[in-house]
């Protein structure tokens, strides 16, 4: 009988030593989640205000694209 108790506790040591290792384990996994969250986040803002920036530039070459045409137009007039 007590051999069978000492195999008992013995076991049940190891299961308490595995499952402590499995809650540090889960502990390192949430702290890895929440990082990864973090990025997620920045990257999102980046993709915002990259999604501007190129609104911003579109809208600027379109102008630019605009004002050599008219300075084409311009030359021409004063030329003739």
């Amino acid at each position: 009988m007590e051999e069978f108790v000492k195999l008992v506790t013995s076991k049940l040591d190891l299961i308490h030593s595995d499952v402590s290792e499995l809650k540090s384990d889960v502990s390192g996994l949430k702290t890895d989640v929440s990082e990864l969250k973090e990025g997620q986040e920045f990257i999102k803002k980046q993709v915002a205000e990259n999604t501007e920036s190129i609104a911003k530039l579109t809208s600027l070459t379109s102008r630019v694209s605009d004002l050599e045409t008219d300075m084409k137009v311009v030359k021409k007039a004063i030329a003739k």
